[in-house]
C-alpha cells in the first residue's frame, strides 16, 4: 500500500517478531556494542526493537525514496525478552502537508503473547514534495 492511501488512525497488519540471541548478537556486532549484558540477560536492546518494527513497516507501506527519517522516540514499559513471540501494531498517527513537505508519523506498540505492553515507539518522517 502507498503512504498517500492511508488515513490518520489506520492500523497496519499485525507484525509478529521474535528476537533470537543470534539476531541480538548480530545487532551488537553491527553497532559495535561490546556490552554482553544483552546476551547474558537474554533481553533485546531497545534500538533493535525500533529498527525491526521500522523494517517491517517498510515492507507493508511503499515509502518514497526521498523520505527522511527525522525522529524516533522510545518508551520501554518492560524488558523485551529474547526468544519470545511478540506482536507489534503500527498506526499512522500523523499525516500532514506543510511548507512543501509531507510529515508522517507512525506509532507502534509491542506486546507479548499475554498482551502485556512491553515497548512503544514513534517514528517521524519528512517527505519533500517535488515542486517542479
Amino acid at each position: 500500500m502507498n503512504l498517500a492511501d492511508l488515513t490518520v488512525g489506520t492500523t497496519l497488519n499485525l507484525i509478529t517478531l521474535k528476537f533470537s540471541l543470534e539476531k541480538i548478537s548480530e545487532y551488537l556486532a553491527a553497532t559495535s556494542d561490546d556490552s554482553n549484558m544483552w546476551i547474558q540477560e537474554a533481553i533485546v536492546p531497545p534500538l533493535l526493537v525500533s529498527a525491526e518494527i521500522l523494517s517491517e513497516l517498510m515492507k507493508q507501506v511503499n515509502l518514497p525514496p526521498n523520505l527522511m527519517h527525522t525522529g524516533q522516540e522510545h518508551t520501554a514499559h518492560s524488558v523485551v525478552p529474547a526468544d519470545t513471540d511478540l506482536m507489534a501494531s503500527v498506526t499512522l498517527a500523523q499525516y500532514s502537508q506543510r511548507g512543501g513537505a509531507v510529515i508522517a508519523s507512525f506509532d507502534a506498540n509491542l506486546v507479548d503473547a499475554n498482551q502485556l505492553l512491553l515497548f512503544s515507539t514513534k517514528s517521524s518522517t519528512l517527505i519533500p514534495l517535488d515542486l517542479g
